[in-house]
């Protein structure tokens, strides 16, 4: 019976541990890439996206070159610094005008609940720019939860969670990008085998 008990116990240490050094490693990956700009986490605090991102949804984004702006993109930026107070987080909105001024790409946005578009205007090249790659108001919702009942951990995990997650995608697309197509792998194929054939023996 003990043996059987002191085995149960290794077990549970042994799950205990492996559950602390994954969530220590998901951890450390989802810190460098939001400090290196790999993905960016708002909460949408506003109703200025409803109803297609309400108030508390949880939206993780991926970074996105300006040209590939289109009119209609949802993307994640900070506006202008004469628009913001210390502290002010990331905006969550729709672009509603793309424009090249005076050779500069400048982007209008607009809150899809709001009746005026922003009154800022972005200058592309000195703004960072994200698109949503994942948005869950379930997942903003219960983070705030367990944050609230003093379970904020919990909360941590499902946010790191979610961005293993994305980073996944992030990295399966650049993965998908980078390998070559079926098309240039048989040519290779055929490469490698002409150029054997003309090797005399």
């Amino acid at each position: 019976m003990h043996s059987t008990r002191r085995a149960g116990s290794r077990v549970l240490s042994v799950i205990a541990t492996l559950a602390l050094v994954v969530t220590c490693g998901v951890a450390v990956l989802s810190a460098v890439a939001i400090a290196t700009n790999r993905i960016r986490i708002v909460t949408v605090l506003t109703g200025s996206m409803t109803p297609g991102i309400p108030i508390d949804t949880l939206v993780v984004a991926a970074p996105v070159p300006a040209h590939d702006i289109t009119v209609g993109q949802v993307i994640v930026f900070m506006p202008p610094a004469a628009y913001t107070t210390p502290g002010a987080r990331p905006m969550v909105h729709r672009v509603a005008a793309v424009a090249t001024v005076n050779g500069v790409l400048e982007i209008r946005t607009k809150g899809d609940a709001n009746e005026a578009v922003d009154p800022w205007t972005l200058d592309a090249d000195r703004t960072t720019l994200f698109t949503p790659v994942l948005e869950s108001p379930a997942a903003g919702r219960a983070a705030g939860a367990l944050g609230s009942y003093g379970l904020p951990a919990l909360g941590l995990l499902l946010v790191l969670g979610l961005c293993t997650t994305v980073l996944r995608r992030i990295w399966t697309a650049a993965e998908d990008e980078t390998r070559p197509s079926g098309a240039h792998e048989r040519l290779a194929e055929l490469t490698m085998v002409d150029a054997t054939s003309a090797v005399p023996h």
